[in-house]
C-alpha cells in the first residue's frame, strides 16, 4: 500500500477560508483510491471543543475519507490546555494503528506517535533496492543549483572546520534534492546459480585441468578426450538449468 504523508502548519492569524480552500486543492490533486492519505501537523483548530472552524474542517476532511484521531491535549500552556496538533487518517485503511502523546521537553507543543501495522505480502522472486537516479536532466539541474547557490553560510564562518561542514552542509542538500534515494522492486536472482551443483564445479576444474594438460602436451588423444569430457559436462549443465526452471 502506497501512503501519502501531508504535513502542514495553519498560523493563528492566518485566514481560514484560505486555508480550507488551498488544502482542499492539495487533496483534489493528490487524492487517489489506491493511495492512503495522512494529514500531521498544526492545525490551530481545537478539537476538545465543538466549534464552527472543527465542523468546516471536518466536512472537508470527511470528503476525503478523513477523519482525526487525536483524543488527547496537545498543547498545554500555562492554565490552558487545547488539541490544536491533529493527525487525520481514513481508518478503514488501515487495518491496525495506535497513537499516543509523546513529551519532547523542548516546547509546550506535544508530539504524537502514529504506529500502523500493516501486513505485507512476501514475494521470494523480488527484493526492495535503493537507488539513486542519475538522468540528462537532474544532472544539470544539480550543476546550476551549485552555480546559483550563494554559499553565505560558508564564507561567514572564521575556522576552516566550520567552513568545511557549512560548505558539506549546502552541498548535500542540494544533492539530496535532485538525486534522492528512491526504493525500488527489483527481480531476486538469489535462484539465478542454483543449478551449478558441487559436481559441476568438480567437473568444470577437471576441464580446465584436461585444457591445460592438452596446451602443455597437444596430441590427438588429448584433444579427443577434451572435446568429449566438454560436450558431456554442456550437456549435464543443460538438464541442470532445466531442472531449475520447472
Amino acid at each position: 500500500m502506497k501512503i501519502s504523508i501531508i504535513t502542514l502548519y495553519r498560523s493563528p492569524t492566518g485566514n481560514f477560508d484560505s486555508f480550507l480552500c488551498n488544502l482542499e486543492g492539495v487533496l483534489q490533486v493528490l487524492y487517489d483510491p489506491t493511495i492512503a492519505i495522512i494529514i500531521c501537523g498544526d492545525i490551530n483548530v481545537d478539537y476538545r471543543v465543538e466549534n464552527e472552524r472543527k465542523k468546516q474542517l471536518n466536512n472537508l476532511l470527511h470528503s476525503f475519507n478523513l477523519t482525526s484521531i487525536i483524543t488527547f491535549p496537545t498543547r498545554v500552556h500555562n492554565k490552558s490546555v487545547t488539541t490544536i496538533d491533529n493527525i487525520f487518517i481514513d481508518p478503514s485503511r488501515f487495518e491496525e494503528y495506535s497513537v499516543i502523546p509523546i513529551s519532547n521537553g523542548l516546547s509546550d507543543h506535544g508530539a504524537q506517535l502514529l504506529t500502523i501495522k500493516h501486513k505485507i505480502s512476501y514475494d521470494p522472486g523480488k527484493k526492495l533496492t535503493t537507488i539513486r537516479k542519475f538522468d540528462n536532466y537532474l544532472i544539470p539541474e544539480f550543476i546550476n543549483k551549485l552555480s546559483n547557490e550563494a554559499w553565505e553560510n560558508v564564507f561567514n564562518n572564521e575556522g576552516v572546520n566550520e567552513m568545511f561542514n557549512s560548505f558539506l552542509n549546502d552541498y548535500l542538500r542540494i544533492y539530496n534534492s535532485c538525486f534522492p534515494l528512491q526504493t525500488v522492486t527489483t527481480k531476486n536472482n538469489s535462484t539465478k546459480n542454483k543449478w551449478i551443483t558441487k559436481g559441476i564445479k568438480i567437473s568444470c576444474n577437471n576441464k580446465r585441468k584436461l585444457y591445460l594438460s592438452y596446451r602443455q602436451n597437444p596430441t590427438e588423444a588429448k584433444k579427443k578426450y577434451y572435446w568429449l569430457y566438454s560436450k558431456i559436462l554442456t550437456n549435464v549443465i543443460k538438464e541442470a538449468k532445466k531442472k531449475i526452471l520447472q
